[in-house]
């Protein structure tokens, strides 16, 4: 588990715990500063959507490779529905 603060700027608007193992947000503490993500009104469920959004694959030009050749329009398409088997 690795913590991080979310920043506006120069603002720490919240706390952030990531999956050390798949890198997905896991818990979200938010600073009341008004600066976070949603108008300020962020929460746990919310901060995951913004990170899922947010979050740029290691390799952008693969990722859009893979994307164009299974025919799907952005990562959050069914995982199934973006799967070819040849």
């Amino acid at each position: 588990m690795s913590q991080y603060f979310l920043m506006h700027k120069d603002t720490v608007c919240g706390t952030i715990l990531f999956d050390d193992r798949n890198g997905r947000v896991t818990g979200y503490r938010d600073h009341h500063t008004g600066a976070s993500p949603y108008i300020g009104n962020a929460d746990l469920k919310k901060i995951m959507r913004w990170w899922e959004m947010r979050a740029v694959p290691v390799s952008r030009a693969a990722i859009q490779e893979v994307l164009k050749r299974s025919g799907c329009l952005n990562t959050h398409h069914q995982p199934l529905q973006c799967i070819h088997f040849g």
